[in-house]
């Protein structure tokens, strides 16, 4: 009897460990600035404020039920901007779903937070500006790339809008020219409160953002060996115990 629960057991342990599919959602915010240039250039060169943005839930809608893991966060050049301006430290980032709407921010960017405000990105790591300017001046990938550390930062749409806060985004000046990021003017799905001073608790509205780039991640059960390594466990069980059984009947 001992025999067969410990078969038994291996089997169902086996059976609960199943594999994980990561699926990644590629979001470019706002979408229709995918394959084309944004409408404004941005400079952000020797910015040390604050820049705050409201992104709209509606624009996950493809994020499966329950939420996922922001894992990058991305931006992206001008094309024709300088090919790279090297390392830059003190860029933090930090996330929370908010019950702000886009027409509802605050001027003082504390007011804002949700009540999951979670450092996504450390100012203490370093971070590589390079453009990303593709054939015939059409952006083909997004840079610099903010990765998380660890899994990211949760994000369920149908709790909230995604607020980011990123303090001491800046950029040293280049001799090749102006690092100008890729914006957009006056995108009704987001939101923008910004501040050049650094350590500024209020800022103001701003028409402009950044064109940005967010991936949202789920892990996903999926069928492994581990399945098929217990389904024979536990049919080998079954055989073991009707034998046992019919040994036992047949004295």
């Amino acid at each position: 009897m001992k025999r067969f629960l410990t078969i038994l057991i291996l089997g169902v342990c086996s059976l609960s460990a199943s594999g994980q599919n990561v699926i990644a959602h590629d979001f470019i915010v706002p979408p229709e600035q995918e394959k084309k240039p944004g409408t404004v250039q941005m400079d952000f060169v020797h910015f040390q404020g604050t820049y705050q943005e409201l992104f709209s839930a509606s624009l996950f809608a493809s994020v499966p039920a329950g939420g996922g893991w922001i894992r990058e966060i991305d931006f992206r050049s001008v094309p024709g901007t300088p090919s790279a301006v090297g390392d830059v430290t003190g860029i933090s980032i930090d996330l929370s779903m908010t019950t702000r709407d886009v027409g509802g921010l605050s001027p003082v960017f504390a007011e804002n937070l949700g009540l999951n405000n979670q450092l996504f990105y450390s100012a203490s790591r370093s971070t590589t500006f390079a453009s990303s300017a593709g054939g015939g001046g059409v952006p083909s990938r997004l840079s610099p790339n903010f990765v998380a550390t660890g899994k990211g930062f949760w994000f369920d749409p149908a709790q909230g809008n995604l607020l980011l806060t990123m303090k001491g985004f800046h950029i040293t000046a280049h001799p090749n020219g102006v690092y100008f990021f890729d914006g957009v003017h006056g995108d009704s799905r987001t939101a923008v409160m910004i501040s050049g001073q650094a350590g500024a608790l209020s800022g103001q509205l701003s028409l402009d953002s950044l064109v940005t780039g967010i991936t949202v991640i789920n892990d996903v059960p999926e069928p492994s060996t581990g399945w098929i390594l217990g389904l024979g466990l536990a049919a080998g069980a079954c055989v073991f115990r009707g034998r046992k059984l019919s040994k036992e009947s047949s004295h």
